[in-house]
């Protein structure tokens, strides 16, 4: 039983973070989109191809961009 709670709470912790990733994906898409007059799945390429030549996660690219972003306002 114990085992089994903390397999749930590894899996809902995990879900969370796949929340959160798409929801800051999605704003650095947005702002992409808007500053490169770009359409979603270009952008969303974009933060992909920048993702696999620096050997990062989506998630941190799109977390640098939403920063820079912050920065620039």
């Amino acid at each position: 039983r114990f085992r089994e709670m903390q397999q749930l709470r590894k899996k809902v912790d995990d879900l969370q973070d796949t929340i959160e990733a798409r929801k800051v994906i999605e704003r650095a898409k947005g702002i992409l989109m808007q500053r490169r007059h770009i359409g979603g799945e270009e952008a969303y390429e974009l933060m992909r191809q920048w993702a696999q030549e620096r050997q990062r996660k989506m998630k941190d690219i799109a977390l640098a961009i939403v920063d820079a972003e912050s920065l620039l306002k």
